[in-house]
C-alpha cells in the first residue's frame, strides 16, 4: 500500500525517442526546484527505437551494423539495465523524492516493490497472477532487457517477462522507467538482428486491451493503493530543460544514421 499522497499525472501520446527520455530527466530535475509532488508519466513512441542502459556495453551486447542498416535510433538512458526495443510498448516513468518514501523502504528491491505496487495489482487483476522475477548473474553478451529477469521485473503466469524496469537512485531523488509490452511490432527474427545473445519468446497477454484502457487500469490500481492523482501538463521550465537534454544528453548514439520511421501503430 502506498501512503496516501498527491501525485502529478502526465499522460503523453507518442513522442520522439530523444524527447521521451529528456522529459523524464527534466521532471526528475525539477523535483528539487519546487515541484515536489511525485510524478507518474505515461508515454508511447512515435517510431521504433532502442534505449540502452546507462552502463551497457554496446559493442558486446548489440548488433551495431544491423541496427545501422535497419535505421533504428539508439539512445542511452540515464537509468541502468539492458536494451529495450520500443514501439509496441507503453512506457511509464516515476520520479519521486526520497523523502516521500516510507522509512522502511531501504533497499532498491523494496523501493521497486513499493513504487510498482499499483502495476503489480493491475497485472494480477488482468492476468490472475503476476510475480517478481529472480535475480541472477547476467551474461556479458546479453543485450535484450526482456531476455533476462530480475527482482525489478514482473513475470506473467506463463513465466514470460511482461515488464522491464530500470531505476537510478540519486542523492535525494529516484527515477524508475518501466516498459510494458502490449503489442508485437516486429517478427522474432528481427530481435536477432538487434541484440546479441539469446532472445526471449515474447508473449503478448494484453494484445486485446487498448493502450488507453490499460493506462486506466493502472491508474485505478494506484488509486486503490493510496495515490491521489492531479492530472496536469509539463511546466514551461520542464519543456525548456527537456529541449536542452534532447539536443545534448539524449541524442542518438548512432546519430549519423538515416532513421527509418517505423509507425508503431502498425502492430501485428
Amino acid at each position: 500500500m502506498i501512503e496516501a499522497q498527491r501525485w502529478r499525472l502526465i499522460s503523453d501520446g507518442a513522442g520522439d525517442p530523444s524527447w521521451n527520455m529528456a522529459i523524464d530527466q527534466a521532471m526528475l530535475q525539477e523535483l528539487s526546484s519546487g515541484l515536489q509532488l511525485p510524478v507518474l508519466r505515461f508515454y508511447t513512441w512515435s517510431q521504433s527505437a532502442i534505449t540502452i542502459g546507462r552502463f551497457q556495453n554496446v559493442d558486446r551486447t548489440l548488433c551495431l551494423d544491423d541496427i545501422r542498416r535497419l535505421g533504428i535510433p539508439l539512445i542511452r538512458r540515464s537509468t541502468g539495465g539492458r536494451g529495450v526495443l520500443h514501439g509496441g510498448d507503453l512506457t511509464f516513468c516515476i520520479a519521486i523524492l526520497k523523502s516521500h518514501l516510507p522509512k522502511t523502504n531501504r533497499s532498491n528491491k523494496d523501493v521497486y516493490q513499493y513504487l510498482q505496487s499499483g502495476l503489480t495489482r493491475t497485472l494480477q487483476k488482468l492476468l490472475g497472477h503476476a510475480s517478481r522475477g529472480e535475480d541472477y548473474p547476467l551474461g556479458p553478451s546479453t543485450g535484450n532487457c526482456f531476455a533476462i529477469q530480475s527482482a525489478a521485473d514482473l513475470i506473467g503466469p506463463d513465466h514470460s517477462k511482461i515488464t522491464g524496469s530500470a531505476m537510478r537512485v540519486y542523492d535525494d531523488r529516484i527515477l524508475i522507467q518501466t516498459s510494458i509490452v502490449l503489442r508485437r511490432i516486429v517478427a522474432q527474427e528481427y530481435l536477432m538482428n538487434v541484440f546479441r545473445g539469446s532472445q526471449p519468446i515474447q508473449s503478448y497477454p494484453f494484445s486485446h486491451i487498448s493502450c488507453e484502457d490499460f493506462k486506466e487500469n493502472v491508474l485505478k490500481s494506484y488509486e486503490e493503493a493510496g495515490c491521489l492523482f492531479v492530472r496536469g501538463e509539463l511546466t514551461s521550465r520542464e519543456r525548456e530543460l527537456a529541449n536542452e537534454f534532447a539536443l545534448d544528453q539524449f541524442q542518438p548514439i548512432n546519430k549519423d544514421v538515416a532513421f527509418e520511421v517505423i509507425d508503431s501503430r502498425n502492430w501485428v
